[in-house]
């Protein structure tokens, strides 16, 4: 079997596994682990990919492999993925499936940081484009970013299952991806500034055609603080429906549509105090 490119968690430990059996022909397993610092059962389960790794326990082998930055990533990375392809594969392939992979489908924290970067979600809706071309250097010249990064982007994509390609022909498996979140995420965070920068750097083209091809407004309301999260379905449904709206039709352009909500008045002297009566005190 190949190890050259390893595809799993299992198979990258496995792939060091080797290497230190090739420089070293009497070491074993049992070394190995106690090199992990945990247990030879434990391992062999792991190795045999009949006990997965949580990110913390890929972080600590990686700390005690002495893994490059590199190295470590990779291993990162393949545990993300697999968690992505397992469950995509978990269920049966019936037609109520085959409906699902059309519509929005929701992406963990963890599988998002490793497409954090604005550029993978431009390069899969790129492929609906009616002009697309599978070429890594046409590609960067529309996004304006290097053609490295678009290559390691398409891998990545490719592992978690967000994007195929044979030969030629590529296209992305679901209609729409959905990253929700119920707390501050700094991968999120780091994602909407970089969606934000491009609005502001679209604001700065100032030629009529730029201005007709682009819709930045704004609105100032005072409102009822209590009618917020009813406010946050509505606009996810707007988001929804104008995604749908502008789907249709020759796309021949990538665009990226920004909805925000915030608060421009400090709070009261009122709704700070019944905020800090819900914090709980520190032990």
């Amino acid at each position: 079997m190949d190890f050259s490119q390893p595809n799993s968690p299992a198979r990258f430990l496995r792939a060091q596994l080797l290497t230190r059996v090739s420089k070293n022909p009497s070491y074993s397993v049992r070394a190995f682990a106690r090199d992990l610092g945990i247990s030879h059962s434990y391992l062999s389960q792991i190795l045999n990919e009949k006990r997965g790794l949580s990110l913390r326990q890929a972080v600590l082998l990686s700390d005690a492999l002495n893994l490059e930055k590199e190295q470590k990533d990779q291993l990162i990375q393949l545990l993300l993925e697999n968690r992505l392809s397992k469950s995509a594969t978990d269920a049966n392939p019936t037609s109520l499936d085959l409906k699902r992979e059309e519509s929005t489908v929701s992406i963990d924290m963890e599988r998002f940081r490793t497409v954090r970067e604005w550029y993978h979600g431009a390069i899969v809706e790129m492929t609906s484009l009616s002009q697309f071309k599978a070429d890594y250097a046409w590609i960067a010249r529309r996004l304006g970013v290097t053609t490295l990064q678009v290559k390691a982007a398409v891998n990545r994509l490719r592992r978690i299952g967000v994007l195929q390609t044979k030969g030629r022909k590529w296209s992305k498996t679901k209609r729409r991806f959905l990253f929700p979140t119920t707390s501050l995420q700094e991968a999120v965070n780091r994602f909407h500034q970089e969606m934000i920068y491009k609005a502001l750097t679209a604001l700065e083209q100032k030629t009529p055609s730029d201005f007709e091809e682009r819709d930045i407004t704004g609105i100032t309301i005072a409102i009822d603080p209590k009618r917020i999260p009813e406010a946050k379905k509505r606009i996810q449904r707007f988001r929804n429906q104008l995604a749908d709206f502008l789907s249709k039709g020759e796309r021949s352009e990538v665009y990226h549509l920004n909805v925000q909500l915030f608060r421009l008045t400090q709070a009261s002297p009122a709704r700070r105090k019944r905020r800090t009566k819900k914090c709980k005190p520190l032990n």
